[in-house]
């Protein structure tokens, strides 16, 4: 006879579970007893797994077992001496899915491929995996739910599914919402269904697009002024240094600590302009990519980029270290030779960062041109659409068309209203160059935006698609003559500079070989010594052209304006050279 523990032991059990089997090997035959099952006696054949209970499982129940041998015997007289179980129904918990891409709510104009990731997991397993959207249009009723179906989820494991976006046409202000639902494998109550968070993919129209992007670019042109304005602190401090040397030339602890700041200072700038380079960088890719601007404000957009990185130079500040760590080893004529070179790096590297702002200013102006001229096609587009759907509507309720037509109407206000903000903020990055047209456009474009708010106001709903091509049409042209003018001036500078150059080559060369054929105590020095002042002060006027005409113009390069501060310093070498031959002679 076998023997059996018959402490009340617990099993766990899904609802639905038909069998479960125990591992007892035995001649007995097997008395069955439970809620669902009728009394009764099976032949165990021997060396096999025992069938307990075979019928199927619906709530927390107990299953007792009693034993009969061959001659009869029971392993119990009674339900408390029989080996029991405490069967506890658990259940079957829902599945999880978790929407890791895009990780929360997003705004893109034009989009027409989103990537999806997500991840799901199950108790047991998974089965159909499906993405669910609705598409809300403004002005119209929500449109049905739309299923994809994505195949069977992987557990754990990340699901990835790239939406083609073209076929949904989708168009300025349309909302979509999105998710993820699974399904498990539960067969006993029916698959049971897990959903991940919503996103919703908003397309802005292009005044709200443009309006988020120009806070963008105007956080750019705020930190480079605030760049320049620290480094112009760097530079009085340094003043400070200099100073303190004329009381103190052989250089003390305290003269090494100011230096040691100033290093500090001009690291910190470095990783500002870093990060500056990155934000910009992050601008440009982001108006490639959608493809909004012409071709011609993407390269300058991608030129200015190129000088932006060259303003992180590390000539002035490992000038600055050269002379911080050799302080109190130089003579006099070293000292004079380190303080000149950091004085010239310090000096292109303020050009250097005058130069970008006043690239990124024009630019900006340009670019916001532009995009003026892109909202008000837009909404031209839009009219244009509205008129050809009106035509083509049923008849309807006239309270809903009524409701219709001031819901468009309270939105089209919303974006006049940024187009003004938009149109004033233009005098913050003209010039004196190009005030007088920006005046004029501006001054149009509020007389014209202000009848289009007046017809609103008037007619319920009125046609304005020639109104905003007109304004698009004077913004274009306004933005082309201003380039031309520009033009024109660009050409004739780099002539007065081409010519100038050539003149003081020719007299440069003429002191140059005057001097060769000169005695040492020669008294034509005074009279060449005159002539180089006025090579100095002429080709000073030049450089300061050129460096004028490079705010101007992006594709000069940065080594020019190097090339051009090289030139006067030696010119003012050679003048000082032949002023001290004159004390001499």
């Amino acid at each position: 006879m076998a023997s059996f523990n018959k402490a009340l032991q617990r099993i766990d059990f899904y609802r639905g579970t038909s069998v479960i089997s125990s591992p007892y090997s035995t001649d007995l035959t097997l008395e069955e007893a439970g809620p669902d099952s009728a009394t009764g006696f099976a032949p165990i054949p021997a060396d096999t797994l025992i069938p307990i209970y075979s019928t199927t499982l619906r709530q927390a129940d107990t299953l007792a077992i009693n034993l009969v041998d061959t001659s009869g015997l029971l392993s119990s007289e009674n339900r408390s001496g029989m080996i029991q179980f405490n069967l506890q129904a658990i259940a079957d918990l829902a599945p999880v899915v978790e929407l890791l891409e895009p990780a929360q709510n997003l705004s893109e104009v034009s989009p027409e491929q989103l990537a999806i990731i997500y991840r799901a997991s199950d108790d047991h397993g998974l089965r159909q995996a499906q993405l669910v959207y609705e598409l809300k249009r403004p002005f119209q009723d929500p449109s049905p739910l739309v299923v994809i179906p994505l195949g069977t989820a992987k557990a754990i494991e990340l699901n990835s599914y790239d939406w083609s976006l073209s076929e949904l046409d989708l168009r300025p202000k349309d909302e979509l919402h999105f998710w993820i639902e699974v399904f498990d494998n539960d067969g006993y109550n029916g698959p049971k269904k897990g959903q991940s968070d919503i996103r919703v993919l908003l397309v802005p129209s292009l005044t709200q697009y443009f309006d988020e992007l120009g806070e963008r670019e105007d956080g750019v042109t705020d930190e480079l002024e605030s760049i320049s304005e620290t480094f112009e602190s760097i530079q009085e401090r340094y003043d400070e240094f200099k100073e303190g040397l004329i009381e103190e030339p052989e250089g003390s602890y305290e003269q090494q600590v100011q230096l040691e700041e100033l290093q500090r200072e001009q690291q910190e700038i470095e990783k500002r302009i870093e990060e500056l380079n990155e934000a910009f960088e992050q601008i440009k890719e982001e108006l490639s990519e959608k493809n909004l601007l012409s071709e011609e404000t993407m390269k300058a957009y991608e030129e200015l980029e190129e000088l932006m990185k060259e303003i992180d130079d590390p000539d002035f500040r490992e000038a600055l270290e050269q002379l911080q760590e050799n302080l109190q080893q130089m003579d006099p004529d070293q000292m004079r030779q380190a303080l000149e070179e950091v004085e010239f790096n310090e000096e292109r590297y303020k050009e250097r960062l005058e130069r970008t702002l006043e690239l990124f200013k024009q630019l900006k102006l340009n670019s916001d041109l532009e995009k003026l001229a892109q909202s008000y096609e837009e909404l031209a587009d839009q009219e244009q659409e509205q008129e050809a759907g009106q035509s083509d509507e049923q008849e309807g309720s006239v309270q809903n068309s009524e409701q219709k037509a001031e819901q468009e109407k309270e939105s089209l206000l919303e974006e006049l209203n940024r187009l003004e903000e938009q149109t004033d903020a233009l005098s913050e990055q003209s010039s004196p160059k190009n005030e007088q047209a920006i005046q004029e456009l501006q001054e149009f474009s509020k007389e014209a935006l202000e009848e289009i708010k007046e017809r609103l106001e008037q007619e319920s709903k009125p046609n304005l698609e020639q109104e905003f091509r007109d304004l698009a049409q004077k913004t274009r042209e306004q933005m082309e003559s201003m380039g031309q003018q520009q033009l024109n001036v660009n050409i004739a500078a780099l002539q007065y500079i081409l010519q100038s150059l050539l003149s003081l080559s020719e007299e440069q060369e003429k002191v140059v070989n005057s001097t060769e054929a000169l005695e040492n105590q020669s008294q034509a020095f005074v009279e060449l010594a005159r002539q180089q002042q006025q090579i100095e002060q002429v080709f000073s006027g030049v450089a300061d052209s050129l460096y004028a005409l490079s705010t101007e113009i992006p594709q000069f390069a940065n080594r020019i304006n190097e090339l051009k501060a090289q030139t006067l310093d030696r010119i003012q070498t050679a003048l000082g050279q032949m002023t001290e031959r004159e004390k001499n002679r």
